[in-house]
């Protein structure tokens, strides 16, 4: 685009053609770049399928800034922009609302059962699959790598603390991964490890 940018700008008549190539270049690459933002705004909404989506902004966002910057107008980019801040914004949010608090742990982790079935349904991306791997669930792959973490840390938690023989953190600890295997089954696997915690738990 840049080099047929020079015919464009260019008084030579000789380079009409190239400059007439350029303006439906640039063209369909606008077309495109806005079917993409409208896309996103309907797969965002529709799924808060954040990670899968904010990383390919971040990447369109440094194009128009850099080696495309004089090939967008400016209201394609003020627009992209702020649907990159805002779905931060709005990401931020989210994860909040995920954080377990002290007496909310059943609640919660309805809310990331929903969650995480509704990333993995094979429609979540709607139209925005065609932006993405046909593989690809970044977002679903992310809360699960999280989820797998927090349990993690709770067993970590249940087993020091049976070792300290604070039974009141043991119970705690056992009462999430207990739930976690009832409610989330389908997307971690903990069965395992809380038996061998039950039994810790029995032999001592």
């Amino acid at each position: 685009l840049t080099s047929l940018r020079e015919a464009k700008d260019s008084s030579d008549t000789a380079l009409e053609r190239l400059a007439s190539f350029y303006d439906k270049t640039r063209q369909l690459l606008l077309d495109k770049v806005r079917d993409f933002v409208a896309v996103v705004r309907e797969a965002v909404t529709s799924a808060e399928c954040f990670d899968d989506v904010i990383p390919i902004l971040h990447t369109l966002q440094r194009e128009m800034s850099g080696p495309f910057k004089t090939h967008f107008p400016n209201d394609i980019v003020l627009e992209t922009n702020n649907l990159l801040e805002r779905l931060q914004q709005e990401k931020k949010e989210h994860d909040r609302l995920l954080e377990f608090g002290d007496s909310d742990v059943k609640e919660k982790i309805g809310i990331w059962r929903k969650k995480l079935d509704k990333l993995q349904s094979p429609g979540m991306l709607g139209s925005f699959k065609r932006f993405v791997g046909i593989d690809d669930k970044r977002s679903y792959n992310n809360l699960k790598g999280d989820l797998t973490w927090r349990c993690e840390q709770r067993l970590k938690q249940a087993n020091d603390a049976l070792r300290s023989r604070d039974l009141r953190l043991v119970q705690d600890c056992t009462d999430f991964l207990v739930l976690v295997e009832q409610e989330l089954c389908a997307h971690i696997d903990i069965g395992t490890h809380l038996q061998q915690l039950q039994e810790r738990c029995i032999k001592a």
